[in-house]
């Protein structure tokens, strides 16, 4: 009797145990991919790219190339540029530490006001295609005004010109703006990039602006405001397009006005040779005596 019972026994622990190492089987085999793929999940690779400064940026600085570089990590924050090309151009309506995302906020700010440096102020001018640089300027760009003043009473009959104000930033140029919070789309930026190898969006750009020429908005110094206002009522304004990366003037250029008056552009007339007077004539009328030059008018009868 007990050797049935310990047959019983052995024979239920050995089916015990196969069942046991079939379930073992079955668990060890299926779960291994969800396994590798819930391990993977928590560190998903960096995808996301924005633009950051690549050095230190200064409120109302235009951007370039060099002040902008892209950056990527897992997210991008919020209201960040995808591409560089959405920076550069643009200013800064803030200062801009190294490293820092430039955010779309920091770039198209509410208010012209905010692209103001300390000392400076806002002027609208009345512009044309010829006054605008044939409608190529753009915002961001420095011009010259230039005065024109016909010949008057108060400047003494004398037509002249002068550079009235120096490196004056535009703001605003006929409908284009500094202020552009749309952010281009990805069908807009090939487009775009399409159009500029063909070198035809410059133009098709300038076109443009010359249809809708009627103001420019520049930025000027507090002094220069007021001067500004009284020559554009008084005389013909135009604007002179300077290079994007020239540096300011120097200090004893920059606080003068550069005049030019019409006998500038005239020749130099010569002066009449002094003609000799020669030997006198002396005539003696009785006890008077009367010398008489070459230049002398003759004595009336």
């Amino acid at each position: 009797m007990n050797n049935n019972v310990l047959k019983i026994l052995a024979g239920v622990l050995a089916l015990g145990a196969v069942i046991v190492a079939l379930i073992g089987i079955r668990l060890s085999g299926a779960p291994s991919a969800p396994a590798a793929t819930a391990a993977s999940a928590p560190a998903p690779a960096a995808s996301a790219r924005f633009v950051v400064a690549a050095r230190d940026i200064q409120a109302g600085r235009m951007l370039e190339s060099a002040d902008v570089q892209l950056e990527t990590a897992a997210s991008a924050p919020q209201g960040s540029l995808g591409s560089t090309q959405q920076a550069i151009g643009q200013v800064s309506s803030r200062d801009i530490t190294k490293g820092t995302p430039v955010l779309l906020d920091a770039i198209a700010p509410e208010s012209l006001s905010a692209l103001l440096q300390p000392g400076e102020r806002a002027v609208a001018v009345q512009v044309d295609e010829v006054i605008g640089v044939g409608g190529f300027a753009r915002p961001g760009d420095f011009v010259d005004v230039l005065q024109f003043m016909g010949a008057t009473r108060e400047n003494q009959d004398t037509s002249f010109a002068q550079v009235l104000v120096r490196r004056a930033r535009i703001l605003t140029f006929g409908d284009a703006t500094q202020i552009d919070q749309a952010a281009p789309t990805a069908q807009g930026q090939a487009t775009q990039e399409a159009m500029r190898e063909t070198g035809a969006q410059a133009a098709l750009q300038a076109r443009e602006r010359r249809q809708s020429l009627r103001s420019a908005v520049l930025a000027v110094r507090e002094s220069e405001a007021s001067a500004l206002m009284l020559a554009a009522n008084t005389g013909l304004l135009r604007l002179a397009l300077r290079p994007k990366h020239e540096g300011s003037e120097p200090p004893d250029l920059a606080s003068g006005r550069l005049t030019t008056r019409v006998s500038d552009l005239s020749p130099m007339r010569a002066k009449p040779a002094a003609t000799d007077a020669g030997s006198p004539i002396i005539i003696q009328e009785g006890s008077k005596e009367r010398r008489l030059t070459r230049n002398d008018a003759p004595a009336q009868p």
